[in-house]
């Protein structure tokens, strides 16, 4: 030993208090060194096999099953997710992509396979910022410039493979983007589609109704007056109000603000009684604290839910505005709690008790360089919005300006991430349109992954498709309260000299309220701070004319093609707003009497139809059985492969503190493992240190099979290969922080290595964690 670096006795978790001095007193543990503590030690990517850590054209050529079991990532150190516009969804596998699905009638279906590696993009390396150059390149492939061309690299059965794309030319965006861009035009315009397309539902928390909303698109209002028509008639507002029985915070909430946006927008009254009825709702399950739980009352450890109270708060606040009667001491009181050192000091914490901040955080500026501002999975940017709202403009400037230096910070939140990148690109909107402009800049790549092919976007991590995340790409139209429209003039302190137009409006004579609004804006003395309220109304008799109109054609469309049950579902709504007499509106009720409509509706509920509709059934799954065993545990009672502990396959195991230390040809058949211990699978062992695993199975008919696969449930486990009688066979890696099932089909390679008789399975896995020191 030529030198020593530092010294430990006795130093184990229960120390062997062996060696004493003469009176019997045990020598105390002690190290030499003051090591920094950590909470949990993990070791680093690039001490992994050469497949997790380096780009994948670099890989030696093998036909070993390479398996990478991280789900699901902490932010972007490795990119999880959707390359929307191709039709493929990734997962991490080092400085590359690997893919793990392809969706059909992608433009990546048939050329891009699951199990594939994605190395380059265009020619350009993926690297570490493996999302931002995908990002850039679908924003360049899909300029007429690059006339919609993509080529991929993948590495692929160990061949290394140039991969020709087709993406569609969605054009150039500007440099003031989303403002004044065609582009943003176009994705819009596809997304309105897709909408259309999927039948105008409110989607989800009626995220896809407020788009619709938000778009000002007249021929889409008729869809949102649908959407907002069929909550009436969901909601029985003479059903009398239990706290406890009345619905969870989320859907109230959600269908308070929608239909409180919706009567601001188009001054339709026939909402406000249901919109009173969901604020005294929310009034009788609020907290005492002044914000929401998921539901009333949620148990006394549930923490209060931003997400889900913001938006009860919003609704209230329209309702106010609107003049209804609601409960002011429990909007004033949601109002303070998601304030007083909540906004005003940058903060929304969920949670149970005060959760209270006084002081703002400093701002770092490395943080702020890098988007990485965190916003609460998105609460902090909608208290922008719901301070600007009730005139508490500091903090509304605060919260705003830390939503603009967000634009990194989006991919994660608790529950989902459609809060995180519903609200936080309005907060950022609300603060300026200078700095829209520079979170939009930054934030691209994100919204460039997650546009979907066929027009949707991805809604949540967990694939779900929906619009509500494109409010962000219509907000700077302000057509919504939420995205900065002007005050409402259906609002209850609209000006006096808007009255007349205002009870032409309220009487369906909506041409004559425009004539009106055109005269009082011609006379030149509407005063400035009023004229956008009362171009705010002139806009709204016109929209409201032309939704009519194109309801009525898409109604008597649907006449036209035998559809009278779908034709029936836009009574409703026509008749809210259309003027009584209107001989269009009796021609189509004439036109759908109640036997017609029953017998269509019954046409589609046969179950003969719906079979008929029902696409082919899949091919007969697989079948696959079990040649190794694991003990049925309390926690994991059903699955392949569980049996009671007597049948369970039986293994050998020896832990080392690394690879160096394995025994020479551990993996061999003939290797003599009798000193080793006896135990069963599921097993666990010493953080961080590695396990050698044995066990033999026996196969009577090889050529029964025709594949072999892998299943197993790892907690923080890393660098783990397979060998079957001595032949490495896959590689599988689950990378730190994640835990959970893997599963994946060897190559057909693995095969040949089966045979009949006793087979020796060996496996080599390293736990990834260890607490403390």
């Amino acid at each position: 030993m030529n030198r020593i670096t530092r010294v430990r006795y006795n130093w184990n978790h229960r120390p062997n208090q062996g060696l004493v001095n003469a009176a019997g007193l045990p020598a105390i543990p002690f190290r030499s060194e003051q090591a920094e503590y950590h909470w949990f030690v993990t070791n680093k990517d690039d001490d992994l096999p050469i497949e997790y850590h380096t780009p994948a054209n670099e890989w030696a050529k093998n036909d070993v099953t390479l398996v990478n079991g991280q789900l699901k990532t902490h932010g972007y150190d490795n990119f999880t997710g959707w390359l929307g516009p191709l039709g493929v969804f990734t997962g991490p596998f080092g400085p590359n992509m690997g893919v793990r699905e392809v969706k059909p009638g992608a433009p990546a279906d048939g050329k891009v396979f699951v199990g594939d590696v994605i190395y380059s993009v265009n020619g350009r390396m993926l690297g570490d910022q493996a999302w931002e150059v995908m990002g850039d390149a679908i924003t360049a492939s899909e300029t007429e410039a690059g006339k919609g061309k993509m080529v991929l690299g993948i590495r692929r059965g160990g061949e290394n493979l140039n991969v020709a794309l087709q993406l569609k030319v969605m054009g150039t965006y500007s440099s003031t983007a989303p403002y004044d861009c065609p582009k943003t035009e176009k994705i819009v315009t596809d997304l309105e589609n897709w909408v259309v397309a999927q039948g105008g539902d409110a989607g989800f928390l009626n995220a896809d109704a407020l788009f619709l909303l938000a778009t000002g698109n007249p021929k889409l209002q008729g869809l949102v007056r649908r959407a907002v028509y069929a909550k009436l008639r969901e909601i029985d507002i003479t059903k009398p109000i239990e706290p406890t029985k009345a619905g969870q915070s989320w859907y109230n909430g959600a269908d308070a603000l929608l239909l409180g946006e919706y009567y601001l927008a188009t001054g339709d009254r026939n909402v406000l009684p249901c919109l009173k009825y969901l604020c005294d709702r929310l009034a009788a399950t609020q907290n005492p604290l002044g914000g929401w739980r998921h539901n009333y009352p949620g148990g006394a450890h549930y923490g209060l839910i931003p997400a889900a109270g913001l938006p009860c708060v919003f609704g209230m606040h329209f309702a106010k505005e609107a003049g209804l009667p609601i409960n002011l001491a429990s909007y004033e009181l949601g109002v303070r709690y998601f304030s007083h050192n909540r906004a005003e000091t940058g903060t929304q914490i969920y949670g149970s008790g005060p959760c209270q901040v006084e002081v703002p955080a400093p701002f770092d500026p490395a943080v702020m360089a890098n988007g990485k501002i965190w916003t609460y999975n998105g609460m902090v940017s909608a208290s922008a919005i719901l301070m600007r709202l009730v005139g508490n403009y500091r903090a509304a400037h605060l919260c705003s300006l830390m939503s603009v230096f967000a634009w990194n910070n989006t991919f994660d939140g608790h529950g989902g991430n459609f809060w995180n990148n519903f609200w936080t690109p309005l907060g950022a909107h609300e603060h300026s349109r200078a700095a829209f402009i520079h979170f939009w800049k930054h934030y691209r790549w994100y919204r460039e992954c997650n546009r979907m092919f066929d027009g949707s976007l991805i809604q949540h991590e967990d694939g779900r498709v929906g619009a509500g995340t494109g409010v962000a790409l219509v907000a700077p139209r302000r057509r919504l309260q939420i995205t900065g429209a002007p005050r409402s003039p259906f609002a209850k302190d609209a000006p006096d000299f808007l009255q007349p137009a205002l009870a032409a409006y309220e009487a369906k004579n909506y041409a004559g309220c425009e004539k009106r609004v055109n005269e009082l804006l011609a006379t030149g003395l509407v005063p400035k701070d009023a004229r956008p309220t009362v171009e705010y109304l002139g806009r709204a008799a016109r929209e409201i004319q032309e939704s009519i109109a194109a309801d009525f054609d898409r109604v008597e469309a649907l006449l036209r093609d035998g559809q009278f049950y779908a034709a029936s579902l836009e009574l409703p709504q026509l008749k809210g707003v259309v003027p009584l007499g209107d001989e269009r509106l009796a021609a189509i009720e004439k036109a759908l009497p109640a036997d017609k409509v029953r017998a269509d509706k019954k046409r589609l509920d046969d179950p003969q139809a719906a079979l008929a509709k029902k696409p082919k059934a899949a091919p007969a799954a697989d079948m696959w059985e079990c040649l190794v065993t694991e003990i049925a545990t309390a926690r994991s009672k059903q699955g392949a492969g569980k049996v009671p502990a007597a049948q369970a396959s039986p293994w050998r195991l020896q832990v080392v503190e690394d690879m160096a230390q394995a025994p020479a040809g551990w993996m061999q058949p003939d290797f003599d493992d009798s000193g080793w211990d006896q135990t069963h699978l599921p097993i666990s062992w010493r953080m961080y240190h590695t396990a050698l695993l044995r066990t033999k199975f026996t196969v009577k008919d090889r050529s029964a099979f025709d594949g072999l696969r892998f299943r197993g449930w790892l907690f923080r486990q890393q660098a783990i290969e397979i060998y079957l009688n001595g032949q490495l066979i896959a590689k599988v890696n689950n990378l730190e922080q994640k835990t959970g099932n893997v599963e994946a089909e060897f190559n057909e390679s693995a095969m040949k290595h089966l045979k009949d008789g006793e087979n020796t399975l060996a496996i080599t896995t390293r736990h990834n964690w260890r607490w403390g020191m």
